[in-house]
């Protein structure tokens, strides 16, 4: 899970950092879900 903001650079953190050999496999699912923040 990752701030909607941020999701091309995670899936390129993730991409750069797989080891050799891995497979690696991302869905972005930002549009079907939503999240609401209480603070205060």
């Amino acid at each position: 899970v990752t701030a909607s903001a941020q999701a091309v650079h995670d899936a390129s953190w993730i991409s750069r950092n797989t080891p050799q050999g891995m497979q690696v496999s991302l869905t972005d699912v930002t549009f079907g879900t939503g999240v609401l923040s209480v603070m205060g």
